[in-house]
């Protein structure tokens, strides 16, 4: 590579990533209307499925979707179809009241097919959040991994929610919780593998929420701001360009992911630890560095 007038220095950037996930070809959710039975269709024109026949449980009021939660004890899920496999879903959620005597719960489900999905929640035990990554499989759950975080549980109390499902035969999922007025957390709360058989392919993504058995009070649950980013697996991510005070680095690293369509997309976005976030493409962005920026790429096996 030859830049006029520039002093080059180049170097090799090779990280060692097993996925990378990108905020392109994404979904989201704001909750930017009004519906009185179930959520209608998102802002990317998709509907939301919902799996009760009493769609009044269901509502959006301009900026939040709502599952009401009143009377006896149930579950209730709102998705969207075939979203992907491997995707990162965030959201904020909270709950209009607390029972003392049983419990409410509520998070995100991914690869929901057939009534099978799995499900990163949490409840309140005993004044505190309890976190739990869970896969239900035709309607029957079992918590494959729990803790008990030391966070308080209240009404109107809002968290934010990060999950993640990576790969098939075995799946990798990660989950953690956060309160909204703090920041977010490096380690996730909760990883573990899963392998069964229903659940390793794409399906859709989405919410669930509901109430112990024992529950007979009239709390609702309350999600806004959902998003899901493409997780790719690559080989690594690595990166050869050239840092100079000025300017941005030249690409050099072949980008093979098949998709992208040509060897160095001019895309802008960056690299953080857990993810990359980049705009039109999941092929190429660049990393702010001292004294300059440069160029990376996917490198795909």
């Amino acid at each position: 590579m030859s830049i006029t007038n520039k002093k080059v220095v180049s170097i090799i950037l090779c990280v060692m990533f097993p996925f990378a996930c990108f905020s392109a070809q994404s979904f989201s959710e704001n909750f930017s209307r009004f519906e009185d039975s179930g959520w209608g269709s998102s802002e990317y024109g998709v509907s939301w499925q919902i799996n009760t026949i009493d769609r009044s449980r269901f509502s959006v009021n301009s900026s939040e979707g709502v599952i009401s939660l009143s009377g006896s004890s149930g579950s209730y899920e709102a998705y969207v179809r075939s979203i992907g496999e491997s995707v990162e879903i965030t959201s904020s959620i909270y709950f209009s009241s607390i029972p003392s005597s049983s419990y409410v719960h509520g998070g995100l489900i991914s690869r929901s097919t057939n009534n099978s999905f799995y499900y990163a929640r949490i409840k309140n035990s005993n004044s505190r959040v309890n976190i739990s990554i869970q896969k239900v499989i035709s309607g029957s759950q079992e918590t494959l991994i729990s803790k008990t975080l030391p966070l308080i549980f209240k009404e109107y109390q809002k968290f934010n929610i990060r999950f993640m499902t990576l790969g098939v035969n075995p799946t990798m999922l990660y989950a953690k919780v956060w309160p909204d007025n703090e920041l977010e957390p490096t380690p996730w709360s909760l990883t573990v593998v899963d392998d069964e058989p229903v659940l390793q392919s794409e399906g859709g993504i989405g919410v669930r929420a509901g109430t112990g058995s024992s529950y007979a009070g009239n709390s609702s649950f309350f999600v806004d701001n959902i998003a899901m980013s493409i997780c790719v697996k690559g080989d690594r991510v690595c990166g050869l360009g050239a840092i100079w005070s000025t300017g941005l680095g030249t690409p050099a690293c072949t980008v093979c992911y098949q998709t992208c369509g040509n060897e160095f997309p001019n895309i802008v976005g960056k690299f953080t630890t857990n993810r990359f976030e980049g705009l039109g493409s999941f092929c190429s962005g660049n990393i702010d560095a001292a004294g300059g920026s440069y160029d990376i790429g996917i490198c795909c096996r």
